[in-house]
């Protein structure tokens, strides 16, 4: 699973560690109850992992779960913090085995198999173009470079 944040280095004039846009964080797994549907406070004897507290845009965790079911709790280290985060989660196992809702929501999820994604393709030649302007970009100074839009790059 992941937790990730909006990338600060995306914002002119931001500064390692960029603390206005990427907040300390961490992920908690806990097991619940089959009667429960949320977590009502904390229990370290029911936490099955946590993730590191990181100040990082996308923080990861591996974790393999028996059959049951789990809060996922994605937790900033500042309580008043409430993102925006994006969870994802990744399954080794049929999507029909996994059910992904949200306490206190009627919110349906739709999980969706990687193979079954609806990717865009490009067009060969705007893929030929931009293999070769990539190696003349990479070279530009930071600054020069975000002012250009991809337009102005290709040309």
């Amino acid at each position: 699973m992941s937790l990730g944040q909006n990338d600060g280095r995306l914002d002119r004039g931001g500064k390692f560690p960029f603390t206005e846009k990427t907040h300390r964080a961490m992920i908690f797994v806990m097991k619940l109850q089959k009667s429960e549907d949320k977590i009502k406070e904390y229990d370290n004897a029911r936490v099955v992992k946590l993730s590191e507290n990181r100040q990082y845009r996308d923080l990861a965790m591996f974790v393999d779960l028996e059959p049951g079911k789990y809060a996922i709790i994605p937790s900033p280290k500042i309580a008043t913090v409430a993102g925006p985060f994006f969870m994802s989660i990744y399954l080794s196992c049929a999507k029909n085995e996994f059910k992904l809702s949200k306490a206190g929501s009627n919110l349906q999820y739709e999980i969706i198999a990687e193979e079954e994604e609806d990717v865009e393709s490009f067009d060969d030649n705007l893929k030929r173009v931009l293999k070769i302007k990539a190696s003349e970009v990479i070279f530009e100074s930071e600054d020069h470079l975000a002012e250009k839009t991809l337009s102005q790059i290709i040309d």
